[in-house]
């Protein structure tokens, strides 16, 4: 999933138009909170997932800590820049990652986080989208870069409370939930006092109105280093967690969901990256073009 233009028209609900040029050209970057792609198809791809877990199989083995959580949203966010200022002839491609999703973080070993740059596409499970996918995503309306400033509140959201925010909930029901103003504060955890200001940080990044959003990942995420900068714990102490998490676990489980899913698509000719591409790494939180 993603886009390689800004607003777009009329789509199916969940659904982002992929872009194969724009795609190859976000596949093609390198920076320290990006996976890299061993090849990318127009109906799939494949992350170089290296040793570590997803996010999601941390949280499914038990909460991580805040500081920890947020060391890993830090991560996300900066990966997340690159994606937004990713160029082709110079020029923004304006993408849009559409499934920022604890299924596509992988937490390595070395104590550094890394947002898997494209989906699965067609071999993601629909499961794990919903429930992060901002309601512009979800109702088929214009989308721009600030859906995926929703999604990473959703993940602020959850690292504060412990739990999800939308589980299981039909579409129309979450939908209903943001614009009633129905969606409760994550609460403050007891063993972090200092986040209490985390909360509405949170908040205005799952604003039902993208216009009331953080305009930008960066905006987000620096906010979030000033009020947490003593409290974030270090990728060593992150490496360490990691670790202890998932064992000897080489992350052979989360490989072989990815190489199940990509031979369940049709065979389809790779995408060739054309030489007008720029594919360069980007400052942890660049101010946009």
């Amino acid at each position: 999933m993603g886009s390689g233009a800004e607003g777009g028209g009329h789509r199916s609900p969940g659904v982002l138009d992929v872009d194969p040029t724009s795609s190859r050209a976000v596949a093609d970057l390198r920076h320290p909170h990006l996976t890299t792609m061993k090849s990318v198809h127009p109906r799939g791809v494949e992350p170089d997932i290296g040793s570590g877990a997803s996010l999601a199989e941390l949280i499914q083995a038990g909460a991580p800590p805040l500081r920890i959580s947020l060391r890993i949203l830090l991560d996300v966010l900066s990966g997340l820049a690159a994606i937004h200022h990713a160029k082709m002839d110079g020029k923004p491609i304006g993408f849009v990652h559409g499934e920022v999703t604890p299924a596509n973080i992988i937490v390595g070993r070395d104590g550094v986080a890394r947002l898997v740059p494209l989906s699965l596409g067609e071999g993601a499970d629909p499961s794990t989208l919903v429930g992060y996918q901002a309601p512009e995503i979800l109702l088929g309306d214009a989308v721009d870069q600030r859906a995926d400033v929703f999604s990473a509140g959703v993940l602020l959201w959850e690292a504060m409370s412990g739990t999800r925010l939308f589980r299981d909930t039909p579409v129309e029901e979450i939908v209903t939930q943001l614009i009633g103003g129905k969606v409760p504060a994550p609460p403050t955890p007891r063993d972090a006092p200092w986040s209490a200001d985390l909360a509405a940080v949170a908040m205005r990044a799952i604003d039902v109105d993208p216009t009331q959003r953080w305009p930008h990942v960066g905006a987000m995420g620096a906010t979030i280093e000033t009020i947490a900068r003593t409290y974030l714990a270090t990728p060593a102490e992150l490496a360490t967690f990691v670790a202890r998490a998932v064992g000897g676990d080489s992350r052979a489980s989360f490989s072989d969901e990815v190489t199940a899913k990509r031979r369940a698509l049709p065979e389809v000719a790779a995408v060739s990256a054309p030489e007008s591409l720029s594919a360069v790494s980007t400052p942890v939180f660049p101010e946009p073009a």
